[in-house]
C-alpha cells in the first residue's frame, strides 16, 4: 500500500492528551487480518517533526511486534510506513503470532 492511498480522518480525542493540534488517524486493514493504526497527534512519537506512529491490532487486541520490540513504532516518514505495512502484510507467514 502506498502512503498516498491511506485515508486519514480527524480524531475527536487524543487519548486524554491536551496538547493535540490537528490529530489524525487512519485504520488500515491488511489481508492477513491485522489492523494497523497510523496516527499523528500531540502524544505520538515524532509528531513535532511531522512524523507518524503506528500500532497493530489482532482480534481487537494491541500486538507486540517482534521486529519493533514494542507495541508501537514512532518517528515514521511516509516511506517508512509503506515498508512497515509491507512487512506486516507477511507477518503471519513468518509464524509470528505474539499478542501482548
Amino acid at each position: 500500500m502506498k502512503f498516498k492511498d491511506i485515508k486519514f480522518k480527524e480524531m475527536e480525542d487524543c487519548y486524554g492528551n491536551e496538547d493535540c493540534p490537528d490529530p489524525i488517524q487512519a485504520m488500515v486493514k491488511l489481508s492477513n487480518g491485522l489492523e494497523v493504526s497510523v496516527v499523528k497527534h500531540g502524544g505520538s512519537y515524532g509528531n513535532k517533526k511531522g512524523l507518524y506512529e503506528m500500532g497493530v491490532f489482532w482480534s481487537d487486541r494491541m500486538m507486540h511486534v517482534d521486529k519493533w520490540e514494542d507495541q508501537v513504532k514512532g518517528w515514521l516518514k511516509p516511506e517508512d510506513i509503506e515498508l512497515e505495512l509491507k512487512y506486516l502484510e507477511t507477518y503471519f507467514q513468518e509464524d509470528k503470532k505474539e499478542v501482548a
